[in-house]
């Protein structure tokens, strides 16, 4: 945990070497596990609330549309607050330049109406990729672990 005393943040989070690139979708491709928490905005409701993701998802080496899978959450903004079994699908993983910064990644949420999670990726190795929510109207963040190692 890391405070700044001068503004009274409190931050936690983990710190990992990354391998050296570059790396592509091809060098990325697997079965991942993913683990993503967080606080969203439900614009509709006006509510603000806790989220949470955990499932499997599927990268292919295709530089687009590239994400399939399956997940549990649950989204304390919503009426419904859990849902179990939920696909997903979409443009996943865009590696940009050697892909050593930050990446793109879209997921589709298949509930209705559909939600798409927008974030910035890390990639810290092919067993490894940290993500970042890069929507406005959450802040959610977590890790994607390949399943083979």
């Amino acid at each position: 945990m890391i405070q700044n005393n001068s503004d009274q943040r409190v931050a936690d989070g983990t710190i990992s070497a990354q391998a050296a690139g570059p790396f592509t979708n091809g060098s990325e491709a697997g079965n991942y596990a993913l683990n993503w928490s967080g606080v969203s905005y439900n614009s509709s409701l006006q509510v603000q609330g806790e989220e949470d993701y955990v499932g499997q998802m599927v990268l292919s080496s295709a530089t687009s549309n590239n994400v399939s899978g399956a997940l549990d959450f649950n989204a304390f903004s919503s009426n419904q607050g859990i849902f179990l079994n939920k696909t997903i699908s979409g443009n996943g993983l865009t590696i940009n330049g050697d892909g050593t910064l930050a990446n793109d990644m879209s997921v589709k949420v298949n509930t209705s109406p559909a939600a798409t999670l927008n974030f910035k990726a890390f990639v810290v190795n092919q067993n490894t990729i940290y993500v970042v929510s890069s929507d406005n109207n959450r802040s959610t963040a977590g890790i994607i672990t390949s399943q083979s190692q």
